[in-house]
This record gives structure tokens, C-alpha cells and sequence, in this order.
């Protein structure tokens, strides 16, 4: 018995020093294991430092960009704010008085000439060239004097009136002019802000409007002065377009010129129209190389069709223009025109020019207007319920 309790207190001896020894060993490993983690990166570094590695086995592994590998977008035009864009733009922009020989009693009591009415305009080039609406100066015996902001006054003479768009471009003498520049009409957005500046009732110079592009491509038909005329592919915007406005710019925040303010809807708010800056830049750019508007001839009135037309001339054609009078009263096929020369006749459809279909993306007036004075076109025409081609060659209007 005394042996066993000897055995057994030796035996309790040795498992405390194992459990002490096990203990202080997972201490040690505790200890330098949170050791080594703490310091892993310098440790790490120690280690890779001492192994030969190449840099570019390196960069082989391991490729970061950097700040000149990025790709760069360049930066596009900012737009301004609208005060800014009315300081840039402001002194390019003339009020045009129009003056008519007296009459009656005026020219009883001596006087030469009375105003009779007025528009916008703005200058196109440094020399002096205005652009403004051929309804502005549409008046026979009338006299012109651009108004600049500063007030100065420029007598002025008609270079050429447009006889396809409502456009005319003055010139008054002198040099220095700041030219607007014409910005992209066919790169427009709904909803895109713009800035209309004129020569408001003919009574309050320059003055700005603010808002929206509410409309592309819209076709009109525009009255005034004693005349009616349609328009096709005008912007429709809610900037106020009062009568005097006539002429003066439509602007984006550029301060680049989108349309030329042309019309606004009679009895509505906030519905007014401008013709395209493509337009008008192609006015401008005969003017400067020719000194006249050159523009293709065909000699014709004509409208989409729509349901009340298609009822009156009894038309099956889905697609085209038809042919027809104007809303004055003006022939459908003028006289002596390549139109009449060809044989088309009031009623006859225009389904195609140079195979391609006129629908709403493409405008008769859209493509004779790309194609050069004395060129010849092929029509596809239903005259009569019978399909035919017809070849016109296209004169100076």
C-alpha cells in the first residue's frame, strides 16, 4: 500500500511539470506567433530583399496603371450661364427700324418718311453683313437703319432676300463688327435651354427671352406683311417670340447661334419657331462667295399629305407630297418653271427624289436644297393614279 501511494504521488509530480512545460510552450508559440504577424510586413521586405528577383519579372506579375496610362477625355465647350451668354452675344445684336415714305397728312406738314415697322438682326460678319427675316424688309420703297446697342445708327441696304426660307441679309458700311457664330441646328435637344434676343413689339431693344427646345423638324405656315409661306424643318421653342423679334438669334448656352427667330403661334403662349442655323449659314456662305443667295429652283407648292388632302384630290399614295396651291392662293406649279416645263400638274404626288422616299425624315425642299443649280433630278410622281418618273433640271430661284 505504501508503495502504490509513492507510485502515485511520483506520477502526480511529473504530470504537473508536463502540464507546466505544455503550458509555457504554447505561451512561447502564442507570443512569437503574434510577434511575427505584427511585424509581417518588415519581415516580409527582409526577406524578399535578400532574394534576387528582376524588376521586370516584377512588372510581369504585378501591373498597376498609372496617372499617364489613363485614357483623357477632352474637355467639350461649357455652356454659360444666360447672363453670360447676353454679355457675349449682346452688342452683335440690332434692332432694324423700318421707314416708309410719308403720306397724307405726315407729308403735308413736311415730313419725308414715317416708321413703319421693325425687326432684329445680328451681324455674320466683321464687315458689316446683318442676317434678319425677308419679312422684315420685305417692303417696297422702304428704308433700313440697323440700331446697335450702344445706340449708334447704320443706314442700311438689302444684299439678298431668300426666296425659299424667310431669311435676308442687310449690310451697313464700317468694319470691327462682332459676327455671331452659327452653331450645329442639327444636333439639337428637347428640353435643351436657349436664349431668343430682339427688338421686342418694335419697341423694347434687345430683349431676352429664356427657355426650352420644344419642337424639331415642325412645318408651318407663317403670315404676315400681306403674305403667307410655308416653312418645314423650323425649331419650335417657348421662348417668348414677340412681333419685333423677327430676325434676332436663337442661342444656346454657347452663346452660338441655333435658329434665326422666324414666327410665333397666333392666340397661343409660349409656342414660337426659328428657322435652322444650317439654314441660314448656307444663306450666309452664298452671300460671301457669290454675293447673292443662290438657291435650286423646281417651281412648286406642295404639303405632306395628310387625310383632308388625300379626301380632296383623291389620293391612294401612303407616302410623298401632293402637289397643291398655296394657302394665298399662288398657283401649284408656277409658270415657266422646270416643274411646269417636266409636266407635273396641280393634284400630282411626289413620291421620291433620287430614290428616296419622303417621309418624315426626308423633306423635299431638304434635298433640292443639297443639289446645285443647273443639276438634274429624277422624281418618282403619281399623276393620276399612274406611277411615272419625271427628270427635272433644277434653275437659279
Amino acid at each position: 500500500m505504501k508503495e502504490f501511494w509513492k507510485r502515485h504521488k511520483k506520477m502526480k509530480h511529473w504530470l504537473k511539470v508536463v502540464g507546466v512545460s505544455m503550458f509555457s510552450s504554447l505561451m512561447v508559440i502564442t507570443i512569437a506567433g503574434a510577434a511575427v504577424w505584427h511585424y509581417r510586413a518588415r519581415i516580409v521586405a527582409i526577406i524578399l530583399s535578400n532574394i534576387p528577383i528582376s524588376t521586370s519579372s516584377i512588372a510581369d506579375q504585378v501591373i498597376a496603371p498609372t496617372v499617364e496610362e489613363l485614357p483623357v477625355v477632352p474637355e467639350g465647350p461649357k455652356d454659360l450661364t444666360v447672363t453670360e451668354v447676353v454679355a457675349k452675344v449682346n452688342e452683335s445684336v440690332v434692332s432694324i427700324e423700318v421707314s416708309v415714305p410719308a403720306t397724307g397728312l405726315a407729308a403735308l406738314l413736311g415730313e419725308k418718311t414715317r416708321i413703319s415697322g421693325g425687326g432684329s438682326g445680328f451681324f455674320v460678319s466683321s464687315n458689316g453683313l446683318i442676317m434678319t427675316n425677308r419679312h422684315v424688309v420685305d417692303r417696297a420703297n422702304a428704308t433700313f437703319v440697323a440700331i446697335t446697342t450702344d445706340g449708334k445708327r447704320y443706314p442700311a441696304t438689302i444684299v439678298d432676300r431668300d426666296p425659299v426660307y424667310d431669311l435676308a441679309v442687310l449690310k451697313v458700311q464700317g468694319s470691327g463688327f462682332v459676327a455671331l457664330p452659327f452653331g450645329d441646328s442639327e444636333k439639337l435637344d428637347l428640353g435643351q435651354s436657349v436664349v431668343a434676343i430682339g427688338f421686342a413689339l418694335g419697341e423694347f431693344k434687345n430683349s431676352i427671352s429664356v427657355g426650352v427646345i420644344s419642337g424639331l423638324s415642325r412645318s408651318i405656315t407663317a403670315s404676315g406683311g400681306g403674305s403667307v409661306e410655308f416653312l418645314d424643318k423650323v425649331i419650335q421653342t417657348d421662348a417668348a417670340i414677340n412681333p419685333g423679334n423677327s430676325g434676332g438669334p436663337l442661342l444656346n448656352l454657347r452663346g452660338e447661334v441655333i435658329g434665326v427667330n422666324v414666327a410665333m403661334a397666333s392666340g397661343s403662349q409660349s409656342i414660337g419657331f426659328a428657322v435652322p442655323a444650317k439654314s441660314a449659314n448656307e444663306v450666309v456662305a452664298s452671300i460671301k462667295k457669290t454675293g447673292s443667295i443662290v438657291r435650286p429652283f423646281v417651281g412648286i407648292r406642295y404639303q405632306p399629305l395628310n387625310l383632308a388632302i388625300k379626301r380632296a384630290y383623291s389620293i391612294t399614295a401612303t407616302a410623298g407630297v401632293a402637289v397643291i396651291p398655296g394657302p394665298d392662293g399662288s398657283p401649284a406649279v408656277q409658270p415657266g418653271s422646270p416643274a411646269a416645263n417636266a409636266g407635273i400638274v396641280e393634284g400630282d404626288v411626289i413620291i421620291s427624289v433620287n430614290g428616296i422616299l419622303l417621309d418624315e425624315k426626308h423633306d423635299f425642299a431638304s434635298i433640292v436644297r443639297t443639289k446645285a443649280v443647273g443639276s438634274t433630278i429624277s422624281l418618282e410622281v403619281l399623276h393620276q393614279g399612274v406611277l411615272r418618273t419625271v427628270k427635272i433640271t433644277l434653275a437659279k430661284a
